[in-house]
């Protein structure tokens, strides 16, 4: 079946209109379905979800340079340049084209602002490093480069492309109806998963114990006279429920927060139900020059207790990356379950321990 693929075009506006023209015009004779930014002018932010879910879409990707950055966004970033970095984040087949003679591209076509400039000189050197670049002398020649490069793109990298509805046969029609129908039900059962009660055969929960080591972090200022780090560490161990233990961390989740968040919750949790001990061992070492700097989870404690919240289904884990950033922040958050399990158990403290359950002592982030 005939197939055609759809290419996102990336490049200034008003400097290459003639080059863009050529460049359609080209992919169109090869079967291709041009995107370009004229269909929904990159000049906002408020543009920048739609043209990141077409990138998405699209099968391979295309970006023009010729002398102009173009316009930038509020981070100090050309929006032709976060396209293909976006582009190029999401793994798409890309090929870029630079200018063969910079030097001979017309006054009125070329950034008159110094600092414009040499953002585009930067972004140049980016691309080249990426080695998927081609140069090019005019809109005629352009047209020619990019239609050869697409076709060896679709040999070298080949995509799922688009078909007409009507060209699909029967039996894909069939599978895909039986695909749909496997999807439909897999979700159901997700969203039954998601809201469903915790298992008492499952893993420890509840009222169950768990004895978890925290670190009381000290700083010695006679060890440091001495030559030495200066820095002291007593582990400690103490036991709660599951149920105290996710109280502590989960009244502070019901909005995504940083995983340290949580950590230092319960860090906090332990220094107040250790408080007599940590004061004693604080006044014991006050007089050797020590003074106590931090209360810490045990890093493997704070792995187990992950793993089980995770593995309960009460929380999950995902990452959030700034935009045009290579770091990411990793969050947490509760699950429909854990927001349930949470609710029901908010409940029974209630019955339990009076009319009202303040969370404040489990959540204490200012």
């Amino acid at each position: 079946m005939d197939k055609r693929y759809q290419v996102f075009v990336s490049s200034t506006y008003e400097d290459l209109k003639e080059e863009r023209n050529e460049v359609m015009k080209a992919l169109l004779e090869i079967d291709c379905i041009p995107t370009a930014m004229e269909l929904f002018p990159a000049a906002d932010e408020d543009s920048w979800s739609l043209i990141k879910r077409v990138i998405e879409e699209c099968d391979y990707y295309v970006l023009i340079v010729g002398g102009r950055y173009g316009s930038v966004a509020s981070d100090g970033i050309g929006y032709t340049e976060r396209e293909y970095r976006y582009a190029v984040e999401q793994k798409k087949p890309h090929i870029v084209f630079l200018p063969e003679n910079p030097v001979a591209i017309p006054v009125g076509k070329t950034d008159q602002d110094e600092q414009k400039r040499k953002k585009l000189d930067a972004f140049i050197e980016c691309v080249k490093k990426d080695r998927h670049y081609k140069t090019w002398r005019n809109p005629y020649d352009l047209s020619g480069v990019v239609s050869r490069s697409i076709s060896q793109l679709k040999k070298t990298h080949p995509t799922i492309g688009w078909v007409r509805a009507d060209q699909i046969s029967d039996e894909a029609k069939s599978e895909i109806m039986r695909l749909q129908s496997k999807v439909e039900n897999l979700q159901d059962q997700l969203e039954k998963f998601k809201t469903s009660p915790l298992d008492d055969n499952d893993l420890a929960f509840g009222e169950s114990s768990f004895t978890l080591t925290y670190i009381v972090n000290f700083n010695s200022s006679a060890l440091r006279r001495y030559g030495e780090k200066g820095f002291k560490k007593i582990e400690r161990q103490i036991t709660f429920t599951w149920d105290e233990i996710f109280l502590a961390m989960a009244s502070c989740l019901t909005v995504p927060l940083p995983v340290i968040t949580s950590k230092n919750q319960m860090a906090k949790l332990c220094q107040r139900k250790d408080a007599e001990y940590i004061e004693e061992l604080q006044e014991h070492h006050e007089s050797e020059g020590t003074r106590l700097t931090s209360i810490s989870l045990h890093p493997d404690t704070f792995v187990i207790i992950k793993i089980q919240f995770l593995t309960l289904g009460l929380i999950e884990e995902f990452s959030e990356r700034p935009q045009l950033t290579d770091s990411k922040k990793i969050l947490w958050r509760l699950t429909p379950k854990g927001m349930l399990y949470l609710s029901n158990l908010v409940t029974q403290k209630k019955s339990i321990n009076g009319p009202v359950l303040s969370l404040s002592k489990f959540c204490n982030i200012h």
